[in-house]
């Protein structure tokens, strides 16, 4: 009764205010869906991510939901899931600092579904557009979200070995021009680019981000110089994002306050001084021109 109310709200109430929930719980418990009703659904689906009418978690709903289908009993249905491909990966840079950490979990959950757990439908260009789309997006996040980013990066390189090509910046790797602003996975050359984006997350404010970004660089050893402690290591990317969630206005780690006549403290006093003696010459500046 639950599925036949749910099928219902899909294929003749789209606009309800129900849908919502029917999406999330068709993607909680897909794996229960008679495979007679898999192409009516997966058709369904694809016309409302196409539709543009849903939020953006409502899609991200919607493809979780398609490819829970596809990778249990209807992998044995001829489907073709490249829109669903096509949709995220135009719309993953829609994603940002000002969004709530539950998007960008779905989002990352999503992407695992898609290609990590579907691998050998996957092509190597696919997984190189997917890669590079993640570290450009991890510049835009929170740090709980750069985080979860750069983990589910780092499950690429170990689900797509060859991906690590990326990581080489002196050589350029294959032919034709990167173009990032081609919507089409398969097409965008990301094979000839390179990961520059870890660069930057390595002068991060956040402590972690700074240290897992130079352990993609490294090629993400488990041991050794380079390799992440276990509080890090051993969390995946929805977990990564739910752990550092700064929502409720801490910092994690928290940060050490300057102590009494320390360093810190001798510094702040000496930028306090630049800062005043700048402020007397601009205000001569000042007022020595409106004299003349």
């Amino acid at each position: 009764m639950v599925f036949l109310t749910y099928f219902r709200i899909l294929k003749k109430n789209r606009h309800s205010v129900l849908l919502p929930s029917v999406l999330e719980g068709l993607a909680k418990f897909s794996h229960l869906i008679n495979v007679e009703f898999f192409n009516d659904l997966i058709s369904v689906l694809r016309e409302l991510v196409e539709s543009g009418t849903l939020s953006y978690r409502e899609t991200l709903h919607c493809m979780v939901t398609a490819f829970h289908i596809l990778s249990g009993q209807g992998d044995v249905l001829n489907i073709d899931p490249l829109r669903f491909y096509t949709h995220l990966y135009a719309n993953l840079l829609h994603l940002h600092a000002g969004q709530v950490t539950d998007d960008t979990t779905i989002a990352l959950d999503c992407i695992n579904i898609m290609l990590n757990k579907r691998r050998k439908q996957v092509s190597m260009q696919r997984a190189f557009a997917f890669l590079k789309r993640l570290c450009t997006l991890s510049l835009q996040l929170l740090p709980n979200s750069t985080l979860g980013t750069l983990a589910a990066s780092r499950d690429f390189l170990k689900v797509f070995p060859k991906t690590d090509m990326l990581l080489q910046n002196e050589e350029t790797q294959g032919s034709g021009m990167y173009l990032p602003e081609l919507q089409e996975p398969e097409h965008c050359n990301a094979h000839t680019t390179a990961l520059w984006e870890l660069h930057h997350l390595v002068r991060h404010y956040h402590p972690h981000v700074r240290r897992y970004a130079a352990h993609i660089l490294r090629k993400a050893p488990s041991e050794g110089s380079g390799s992440l402690p276990p509080s890090l290591d051993r969390k995946s990317p929805s977990q990564l994002c739910q752990e550092f969630d700064p929502s409720q206005m801490t910092f994690n780690p928290t940060i050490p306050g300057p102590g009494k006549g320390g360093k810190n403290m001798k510094s702040f006093s000496r930028l306090g001084g630049l800062v005043q003696e700048s402020m007397r010459e601009l205000e001569q500046d000042i007022c020595g021109g409106d004299e003349i």
